[in-house]
């Protein structure tokens, strides 16, 4: 099977999904897909067009939708730029209500 691996900014993972026919992205793309619950994500390319022997690696219920377009990377700007703020916002709630908890992301 081949696959698109792709580097989630959000999950902060690489997930590898199927790569349909007709799809060609290179690495360093950016590329929308949808995950298991069906929403669009936006993620990088890492590489793709490889045959991927072990079958658990690859999120078959994922599923590629397109290249991504100037709108879909301002969106991403955007919501990485919210969640910095959230992030910043929630370190300062912690620190002031002295919460004995450690805060490892944010996602807006």
């Amino acid at each position: 099977m081949k696959v698109i691996c792709i580097f989630d900014q959000f999950m902060r993972k690489e997930i590898c999904i199927p790569q349909p026919e007709g799809a060609d992205p290179k690495a360093g793309d950016f590329v929308v897909y949808h995950d298991n619950e069906n929403r669009e994500n936006i993620g990088r390319v890492h590489y793709s067009g490889r045959d991927e022997k072990n079958e658990e690696k690859v999120l078959s219920s994922y599923s590629y939708i397109r290249e991504a377009t100037a709108h879909d990377k301002q969106k991403m700007e955007t919501l990485s730029t919210k969640a910095q703020e959230a992030m910043e916002e929630c370190k300062k709630k912690i620190k002031e209500h002295k919460l004995d908890m450690l805060l490892e992301f944010t996602e807006y």
